[in-house]
């Protein structure tokens, strides 16, 4: 005599399982994918934001944003009419916006050593503001404003620096006389002289005249001119970083803003942050 059972045996159980595990593992993938394209949208708007700002206090005042401390980020604040952690910092960067962490958009100081404005080369100057006639390269091939990575100011454990290198400054063998021409020598110091992350010695990258730079193409580690007991730390290499996969937004000076790969070729990141370097318009940052 034959017995119908009702029900799903083992088999079909573990099928229906592992059915919506799957199902489960692609929404969330999916959902992971909105979130993270949901975040540069709305860096990239930030920065188109902050390009507004800039180019509505050239307009009225004859010159781009300038002063010291951080009074270039307050003037662009005043002119936004925002909150600071909402212009100034990048939804993907969890670091940012807290007022003990540096800012998520640093000013563009260029491709030289930062001691003389006469020498600088990038859109931001220490004791002065650029003027709307020196962009010889071209306003839509001149950096403005890059992504880095937010880093505290003041105490923390210390292993926030072991684990997080990138959001902070190493220290190098040797301090590079900053004189004009050594900035190639520089570069090479800190692309394969790092010694240490730590300790760490304060730094302020949104402080008159600092900024990040373009020594260094985007996502790649930062470096202290010397070592902690001799360095020079009036320079140093800051380059862009970010937490999208493959490289950072750039603002330019005419204000529209584009996605560079960090394996972007080193001579046209070197063009990008220069004023009028005489470079050419047709650029690939891919």
């Amino acid at each position: 005599m034959r017995v119908d059972r009702k029900g799903v045996t083992v088999v079909e159980l573990l099928v229906v399982i592992a059915v919506i595990v799957l199902l489960l593992t692609l929404t969330a993938s999916a959902v992971q994918h909105a979130r993270v394209a949901a975040m540069r949208v709305q860096c990239v708007n930030n920065l188109k934001q902050i390009g507004v700002a800039c180019h509505d206090i050239a307009v009225s005042q004859g010159t781009f944003p300038t002063g010291a401390i951080e009074e270039p980020y307050h003037q662009i604040k005043r002119q936004m009419s925002g909150t600071w952690a909402v212009n100034f910092s990048c939804p993907a960067d969890s670091w940012s916006g807290d007022r003990h962490s540096s800012l998520s958009y640093l000013l563009n100081s260029g491709t030289s050593f930062r001691r003389r404005d006469d020498y600088r080369n990038g859109f931001q100057l220490a004791d002065r503001a650029r003027r709307l006639g020196e962009f010889t390269d071209g306003q839509s091939v001149t950096a403005a404003f890059s992504e880095r990575l937010a880093a505290p100011f003041l105490s923390y454990d210390s292993s926030v620096p072991e684990n997080h290198p990138e959001r902070f400054l190493w220290w190098t063998s040797k301090v590079v006389p900053a004189s004009p021409g050594n900035e190639r020598t520089f570069i090479e110091v800190c692309r394969n002289n790092r010694v240490a992350v730590l300790p760490k010695w304060q730094f302020v990258p949104e402080a008159s005249g600092i900024g990040y730079d373009h020594f260094l193409t985007p996502n790649q580690h930062g470096c202290w001119n010397g070592s902690f007991d001799d360095a020079d730390r009036q320079e140093v290499i800051v380059p862009a970083s970010s937490l999208h996969q493959g490289g950072v937004n750039l603002l330019f000076v005419d204000g529209h803003v584009a996605f560079v790969s960090e394996n972007v070729d080193w001579n046209l990141w070197q063009a990008l942050g220069t004023v009028s370097g005489g470079e050419s318009e047709n650029v690939d940052f891919q």
